[in-house]
Protein backbone atom coordinates (compact mmCIF):
# COMPACT_ATOMS: atom_id res chain seq x y z
CA UNK A 1 0.00 0.00 0.00
CA UNK A 2 1.26 3.60 -0.71
CA UNK A 3 1.31 6.42 1.05
CA UNK A 4 -1.51 7.91 -0.97
CA UNK A 5 -3.79 4.66 -0.35
CA UNK A 6 -3.02 5.09 3.07
CA UNK A 7 -4.43 8.51 2.59
CA UNK A 8 -7.34 7.59 1.31
CA UNK A 9 -9.05 7.40 4.88
CA UNK A 10 -8.61 11.48 5.34
CA UNK A 11 -11.57 11.86 2.82
CA UNK A 12 -15.08 10.67 3.29
CA UNK A 13 -17.63 10.92 0.65
CA UNK A 14 -21.30 10.65 1.00
CA UNK A 15 -24.09 10.60 -1.23
CA UNK A 16 -25.59 14.20 -0.37
CA UNK A 17 -29.44 12.77 -0.23
CA UNK A 18 -28.57 10.48 2.52
CA UNK A 19 -26.11 13.39 4.58
CA UNK A 20 -28.93 15.45 4.63
CA UNK A 21 -31.56 13.10 5.89
CA UNK A 22 -28.90 11.88 8.59
CA UNK A 23 -28.64 15.69 9.38
CA UNK A 24 -32.17 16.46 9.91
CA UNK A 25 -32.64 13.80 12.31
CA UNK A 26 -33.67 14.59 15.49
CA UNK A 27 -30.79 12.15 17.33
CA UNK A 28 -29.17 11.16 14.56
CA UNK A 29 -28.59 7.23 14.04
CA UNK A 30 -25.58 5.82 12.42
CA UNK A 31 -23.79 7.85 9.97
CA UNK A 32 -24.85 7.06 6.42
CA UNK A 33 -22.28 4.65 4.92
CA UNK A 34 -19.39 5.81 2.70
CA UNK A 35 -19.23 5.30 -0.86
CA UNK A 36 -16.57 3.24 -1.65
CA UNK A 37 -16.14 4.16 -5.73
CA UNK A 38 -15.09 7.47 -5.36
CA UNK A 39 -12.06 9.73 -5.50
CA UNK A 40 -11.15 12.88 -4.14
CA UNK A 41 -9.58 15.75 -6.24
CA UNK A 42 -8.73 19.29 -4.23
CA UNK A 43 -9.26 21.86 -7.11
CA UNK A 44 -6.16 23.07 -5.01
CA UNK A 45 -4.23 20.21 -6.56
CA UNK A 46 -1.60 21.27 -9.33
CA UNK A 47 -2.47 19.09 -11.93
CA UNK A 48 -6.71 19.10 -11.06
CA UNK A 49 -8.05 21.68 -13.70
CA UNK A 50 -5.38 19.14 -15.99
CA UNK A 51 -7.57 16.12 -15.01
CA UNK A 52 -10.37 17.87 -14.89
CA UNK A 53 -10.75 19.53 -17.98
CA UNK A 54 -9.44 16.08 -19.72
CA UNK A 55 -12.59 14.04 -18.25
CA UNK A 56 -14.88 17.14 -19.66
CA UNK A 57 -13.16 16.65 -22.92
CA UNK A 58 -13.43 12.54 -22.70
CA UNK A 59 -17.19 13.00 -22.52
CA UNK A 60 -17.86 15.27 -24.83
CA UNK A 61 -15.80 13.32 -27.52
CA UNK A 62 -17.68 10.10 -26.49
CA UNK A 63 -20.66 11.92 -27.17
CA UNK A 64 -19.11 13.24 -30.57
CA UNK A 65 -18.74 9.59 -31.77
CA UNK A 66 -22.00 8.24 -30.63
CA UNK A 67 -23.26 11.11 -32.49
CA UNK A 68 -24.32 8.89 -36.00
CA UNK A 69 -25.34 5.72 -33.92
CA UNK A 70 -28.62 5.36 -31.58
CA UNK A 71 -26.98 3.86 -28.41
CA UNK A 72 -28.14 7.08 -26.12
CA UNK A 73 -30.90 8.73 -26.15
CA UNK A 74 -31.35 12.66 -26.13
CA UNK A 75 -31.90 12.64 -22.45
CA UNK A 76 -29.03 10.39 -21.17
CA UNK A 77 -27.04 12.61 -24.21
CA UNK A 78 -28.40 16.11 -22.58
CA UNK A 79 -27.72 14.37 -18.55
CA UNK A 80 -23.75 13.92 -20.06
CA UNK A 81 -23.40 17.06 -21.50
CA UNK A 82 -24.23 18.37 -18.30
CA UNK A 83 -22.08 16.57 -16.44
CA UNK A 84 -19.10 17.47 -18.93
CA UNK A 85 -20.21 21.08 -18.51
CA UNK A 86 -19.94 20.90 -14.36
CA UNK A 87 -16.57 19.28 -14.66
CA UNK A 88 -15.32 22.31 -16.99
CA UNK A 89 -16.62 24.86 -14.50
CA UNK A 90 -14.32 22.98 -11.66
CA UNK A 91 -11.42 22.86 -13.86
CA UNK A 92 -11.64 26.61 -14.51
CA UNK A 93 -12.76 26.93 -11.05
CA UNK A 94 -8.98 25.45 -10.27
CA UNK A 95 -7.33 27.33 -12.51
CA UNK A 96 -7.94 30.30 -10.62
CA UNK A 97 -6.69 29.29 -7.48
CA UNK A 98 -3.30 30.66 -6.80
CA UNK A 99 -1.58 29.03 -3.95
CA UNK A 100 -1.51 25.20 -5.58
CA UNK A 101 -0.53 22.52 -3.43
CA UNK A 102 -0.36 18.82 -3.58
CA UNK A 103 -2.16 16.69 -1.33
CA UNK A 104 -0.61 16.45 2.01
Amino acid sequence: MTEFEEEEAKYVVFKKEYFDQWQMQEKPASIPRPLDDTVVIRLKDPFAATALFTYANTIMSFLELMDDRDTITWDEHERMVGIADYFHQQACASQEIKDKRLPD
